[in-house]
């Protein structure tokens, strides 16, 4: 059941204003993470100090942002008009800014990084994230390893994780490494493979199938996609044999958070005779229960 601030409450909903179901969405979405309603319902508002790094803007994203979750978890209303939340975040990017449709993921970086900013100090309860233990995670069998420097909030308790990347020269084999925080992982799609015998054929049916949505894939082949290993485009300039080379890159977990945000790269471009863009349509299975 989501957490709620009243028994006996209902599910409430969101008003369309004009074309921010898109908005409404990542609301929704934020609203029934049981950890971040619970950040906004039962820390008080006076255990929130001033973060030395937000603006008045960004605190005003926060503060609507808590009004907003309270009253949703409150539910005491068939529907809620978002209006204020909205306006505060455009006042901060003009990009959204009147009612005009956006892309939710867009909109989610924009929210939760704002959140971020304004939550960076304040007694909130300290949350321990679990550790990975991945061998790219050690700089023992490395002559490169980046850290890199994270600031804490009550937001990346909930919703920040960390990947490696580690990057392998194709000319001497040297490896460098580097920690990079996320707050969310695009994943892309991977495309089934056929045994037909025309590749053309092939390629063109699986396109239209999965543009039409008749192709099923799971949520861990997604994920092998993403941590697939991948050829950079160009060259870059190998710090051990001192020469202009192409690099291999694999990006691994080290850290998960408590709430892991998914992304579904749902376009692609089509390089071909008859170069086109298009959406994609698989269905993507996911378990409900033991995440």
């Amino acid at each position: 059941m989501p957490f709620r601030q009243q028994s006996g409450g209902v599910d409430v909903g969101l008003d369309n204003l004009g074309n921010t179901c898109y908005a409404n969405t990542v609301i929704q979405c934020l609203r029934f993470t049981d950890a971040f309603a619970r950040l906004c319902c039962e820390v008080p508002d006076e255990a929130w100090g001033a973060s030395p790094s937000a603006t008045g803007e960004q605190r005003k994203v926060f503060d609507e942002c808590k009004r907003l979750v309270r009253k949703l978890a409150a539910g005491q209303q068939a529907s809620m008009n978002p209006s204020g939340f909205l306006a505060a975040v455009a006042g901060v990017q003009s990009f959204f800014a009147g009612m005009e449709q956006h892309d939710a993921h867009e909109f989610m970086r924009c929210v939760l990084d704002l959140l971020h900013e304004a939550t960076q100090s304040g007694d909130f309860p300290a949350r321990s994230l679990p550790v990975l233990e991945t061998s790219s995670a050690s700089s023992s069998d490395s002559d490169d390893f980046v850290p890199v420097r994270e600031i804490g909030s009550a937001v990346a308790d909930i919703f920040r994780g960390s990947i490696v990347s580690e990057m392998t020269c194709s000319n001497c084999g040297h490896v460098s490494r580097r920690r990079e925080p996320f707050f969310d992982v695009s994943c892309p799609l991977p495309a089934k493979k056929r045994d037909d015998g025309d590749r053309w054929i092939s390629r063109v049916w699986s396109s239209i199938s999965s543009t039409l949505g008749s192709e099923s894939v799971k949520l861990e082949d997604c994920f092998e996609a993403f941590a697939n290993e991948d050829d950079l485009e160009g060259t870059l300039r190998c710090g051990k044999c001192r020469k202009n080379v192409q690099w291999k890159r694999v990006l691994r977990f080290e850290r998960l958070p408590q709430v892991l945000c998914v992304y579904v790269k749902r376009f692609r471009y089509n390089s071909s005779f008859f170069s086109y863009g298009s959406k994609i349509g698989s269905h993507v299975e996911f378990p409900l229960e033991g995440l």
